[in-house]
């Protein structure tokens, strides 16, 4: 047996363990833990996702009002879901809870900061851009809830048609059911406020069977914070031959489903908002009524925002060639319709902000001609956002305009079919500047159109759009429009 001093024990022990201890073992003793070594990747078959729980369905008094909010108006309840004092000493204790407080500071500091940064900007450019449309029919596909937008583009619309896949939702009522749901209402609504649209992903779980579930919530709370007064608020379902009426109390839903809202601005005319939860593609709106529906209004003006790109489908034509055949303004970003689609005789167009091209969740929906329309404009800037790109500066807002309506000489557009070099009319100066806003050129942009617009490429699954999914390209209809 060998024998060593007292002080070499330790260092001899551990010169054995090295020798009969693999490499890497060795090293744990020496340097501490080896460093991680991953196995052969093999390949591991896809999880699917748990499924989510469907809520528990609510009781039937989720409906009923409370007994202080039995005589509360329809205008008492839109107020109380946006946060805004109720003129109705009955309803003095709700005003009083301060999980409602809470809610009202919550909806007013996000306001505030909305109206800033955007709808004030937005209505001052409408009231430059956008001449003598008041009493005029306003058409929103692919909207979703977003009168918000839309009442800033066009505030004093006579009707407002919007639509999109999300459910309507039952008429909400002031109970304890509504007040615990206040804060999914704000949820469901925080995208539209921050980033100027609906993400449905999201919309699809936030728009849960609650006592505040649906649209008509987040409807009527735009409503109330445009400074509006809601008169009347009807259940409405629409007919293959484009006939709306009104749903009985406990009557099985048959037809698109609608709902009817009524309101007024002090000092001004009533408004009619019609939404519709419906599938406009070629397929959708083949038997629903819709575009019968909407036709029987007559000419109008219309919008697109954050549409998914869906316009540029083929599945989409009947929508598409709708708007182009009845509208008389129609402001857009480039998820609208696309340039090729208008005819050149027909249209003037006045680009604002600046194109950057889709985002990277929407390949191949680049436009050249709108391109080279920015490039050539040149564009006046804006200092607000909207839409996928809604950063200040990275917006773009296309303002295109029938030659044939009478408020056009207003306005000078970037292309037209004038000749090259011939000089502008007095009258078609432009609309008011500021310092901000430059002058368009005196010699219009002209760019060439192709007989027939190339078909783009099917519209990809996006997590941002402005409306929810089902089947074909009528699954990624957008639910609004910011």
């Amino acid at each position: 047996m060998l024998y060593f001093k007292r002080f070499l024990t330790v260092a001899v022990a551990a010169a054995v363990l090295a020798a009969v201890t693999p490499a890497a073992q060795a090293q744990f003793w020496f340097f501490g833990d080896p460093p991680s070594r991953r196995p052969p990747s093999r390949p591991v078959p896809p999880r699917e996702a748990p499924a989510r729980e469907a809520p528990a369905p609510l009781p039937a008094q989720a409906f009923v009002p409370a007994p202080y909010a039995e005589k509360a108006t329809i205008n008492d309840t839109a107020r109380f879901l946006a946060g805004l004092p109720i003129e109705n000493a009955a309803l003095e204790q709700v005003m009083r809870d301060p999980s409602w407080q809470s809610h009202a500071a919550s909806f007013n500091n996000s306001w505030r900061q909305l109206d800033t940064q955007r709808l004030s900007k937005i209505r001052a450019w409408s009231a430059a851009n956008i001449k003598d449309r008041a009493g005029v029919p306003l058409f929103y596909m692919f909207s979703g809830p977003d009168f918000l937008y839309a009442n800033a583009f066009y505030p004093d619309a006579s009707t407002y048609i919007l639509s999109g896949l999300e459910p309507v939702g039952r008429i909400p009522v002031i109970n304890d059911y509504s007040r615990r749901a206040l804060g999914n209402l704000r949820q469901s609504m925080a995208s539209s406020i921050s980033l100027s649209f609906f993400i449905t992903k999201n919309m699809k779980h936030q728009l849960r069977e609650t006592a505040l579930s649906g649209t008509l919530p987040i409807l009527m709370v735009y409503i109330s914070r445009a400074g509006k007064t809601i008169d009347d608020v009807t259940l409405v379902s629409l007919s293959p031959d484009g006939t709306v009426t009104p749903v009985e109390s406990g009557a099985a839903p048959r037809g698109v489903q609608g709902v009817k809202i009524t309101f007024h601005d002090t000092g001004k005319p009533k408004q009619t908002l019609y939404y519709f939860s419906t599938d406009v593609s070629d397929s959708g709106v083949k038997n629903s009524g819709f575009l019968k529906f909407v036709d029987s209004f007559g000419r109008g003006d219309a919008m697109f925002k954050a549409a998914s790109y869906l316009p540029h489908s083929g599945n989409f034509s009947q929508v598409r060639d709708f708007i182009i055949e009845k509208a008389d303004y129609v402001v857009q970003d480039d998820s609208g319709i696309p340039l090729a689609y208008f005819k050149r005789d027909q249209w003037n167009f006045y680009p604002f902000g600046r194109y950057l091209g889709p985002i990277a969740i929407f390949p191949g929906r680049h436009q050249s001609q709108l391109a080279e329309l920015y490039h050539r404009g040149p564009a006046k800037p804006i200092d607000w956002g909207m839409g996928y790109r809604w950063r200040t500066n990275e917006s773009n807002v296309l303002l295109a305009v029938r030659k044939d309506v009478g408020t056009r000489q207003q306005l000078r557009p970037a292309i037209s079919e004038a000749p090259a070099g011939k000089p502008q009319p007095a009258d078609a100066a432009g609309p008011a500047t500021t310092a901000t806003t430059p002058v368009a050129p005196a010699t219009p942009v002209k760019v060439e159109a192709s007989a027939t617009p190339a078909e783009p490429r099917p519209v990809p699954p996006a997590e941002i759009q402005a409306k929810p999914s089902t089947p074909t390209d009528a699954a990624q209809q957008p639910t609004t429009s910011q």
